[in-house]
């Protein structure tokens, strides 16, 4: 019987001080979404205990603080609130109290949108992209917003075209909205107008003045140089661009014809873009 009764005390000597330390049999932990979208929300949970008290600090504040109302078994947590707050749970079973490791609520962070432009195209002298009739150029959205995407043209959505990669064979102004695979809630929009406009162009081959624009660009394919021809008096204004549609050279020709060293390009397709007057003509001019 004493050996019992000594037992006993022994059991209650060790309960008392485990829960005057702090130590009680369990330890409570949190588990949930950590890292949250922009704008988005998550739930913070614990295991089943009798009471609950939900504690949160700063990333540069030294204590936690209690949340006053926060006595669940769960917590709501949104962005941009919570992010960058440590979280810890005080849980009570049977009279002893623990509270839990804590935890920081992180958030994604996404650069803005960007479309990327190729084919056969130009920048013209507005902004805009210029295209050859009968030549194709893309625009493809940017990772890594490719979930929920949307193409408009002149401001309504271009049916069926959802995909990351925009075909584009007509003038108009175009722009998109897309999210992110990993938060496909969080919308977001290009925030500009991408102009497209198609034009007249044509590739001599002959050293004969004839067409409307009356010039005449030869030899067409070349190898080292150029010539422009053209008729009238006008000043032209001449601007080189690669098949990414950059400027990579440009002329003013005042006289009814001139030679350009073109040996320096690489081989491959160009648009020679020329600003006659009030008149902007477009060719194509292949190196080989």
């Amino acid at each position: 019987m004493k050996v019992m009764k000594v037992l006993k005390v022994l059991s209650l000597i060790l309960l008392l001080s485990q829960t005057m330390n702090g130590q009680c049999p369990f330890e409570p932990t949190i588990s949930g979404d950590l890292i949250l979208c922009p704008n988005g929300a998550a739930t913070l949970s614990t295991q089943t205990y009798d009471n609950y008290q939900w504690y949160k600090r700063g990333f540069q504040e030294p204590d936690l603080s209690i949340i006053p109302g926060d006595t669940s078994q769960t917590i709501s947590i949104g962005s941009p609130d919570d992010v960058l707050y440590y979280f810890a749970v005080e849980a009570t079973l049977n009279g002893c109290t623990e509270i839990s490791p804590e935890v920081l609520v992180d958030g994604l962070v996404f650069l803005p949108v960007t479309v990327i432009s190729t084919g056969d195209f130009i920048t013209g002298s507005n902004g805009g992209s210029e295209v050859c009739i009968g030549d194709t150029m893309y625009f493809t959205l940017g990772l890594p917003y490719n979930k929920n995407i949307t193409w408009y043209k002149d401001g309504s959505p271009i049916p069926g075209e959802t995909s990351t990669v925009l075909t584009v064979t007509t003038a108009g102004s175009y722009t998109v909205t897309g999210a992110p695979g990993t938060c496909p809630d969080y919308l977001q929009s290009l925030g500009l107008n991408l102009d497209v406009s198609f034009v007249e162009c044509t590739t001599n081959t002959d050293e004969t003045l004839k067409g409307e624009d009356d010039i005449l660009i030869y030899p067409n394919p070349a190898t080292d140089q150029i010539s422009i021809q053209h008729k009238g008096e006008e000043i032209l204004d001449v601007n080189f661009f690669n098949n990414l549609g950059q400027l990579i050279h440009q002329e003013t020709i005042s006289a009814n014809k001139k030679t350009i060293n073109v040996s320096k390009f690489d081989k491959g397709l160009y648009f020679i873009e020329i600003n006659k007057g009030t008149r902007k003509i477009l060719r194509k001019l292949l190196i080989n």
